[in-house]
């Protein structure tokens, strides 16, 4: 059995579900991608597509050249434009206002938590990318950055704070 103790990937998406259980009948494909551009055609390092066919299917696209820690942050940032434009019609100019930073704190919060209850490391320190002991399953005690979490100030971080992990 091969086992991937720490795939951040897996973390942000077990807290991106928890939080987000109306997402579960969605068809969210994620795929890595070492060319993605804009509806201009100009590079960029992620992506969300809405299908025009199925209101049910969102795809999601990470720079594959961008550092695992980029890719997790931007993954972050990509599901954000999913809970709030899950439809696809939200206008351009709406879509990196506040309500897109909250979510954006409520996913880093819930990602935090799952690694915490996982490994007992938090969102910073991964960002950090310290190691972790598999005998352990927790961060060497001297190599633990211990980073502040988010603060619950909104309804969304409190939903955070009572999800399921």
């Amino acid at each position: 059995m091969i086992t991937f103790i720490n795939n951040p990937f897996d973390c942000l998406l077990e807290g991106f579900q928890n939080l987000y259980p109306q997402f579960h009948s969605k068809n969210i494909v994620v795929q890595l991608n070492p060319e993605i551009t804009n509806e201009v055609g100009e590079p960029v390092v992620g992506r969300t597509t809405f299908s025009d066919d199925d209101k049910n299917l969102i795809l999601i696209d990470i720079s594959s050249d961008l550092p695992i820690e980029g890719m997790t942050e931007i993954l972050s940032h990509e599901l954000a434009h999913v809970v709030l434009d899950h439809n696809g019609d939200r206008p351009q100019h709406e879509q990196h206002d506040a309500d897109f930073d909250l979510v954006m704190d409520t996913l880093h919060d819930a990602y935090s938590k799952v690694m915490s209850a996982k490994f007992n490391v938090h969102y910073s320190d991964f960002l950090n990318n310290a190691p972790i002991d598999p005998a352990q399953n927790v961060l060497f005690p001297e190599l633990l950055n211990t980073g502040t979490n988010i603060p619950l100030v909104t309804q969304l971080l409190e939903d955070a704070e009572n999800a399921t992990y």
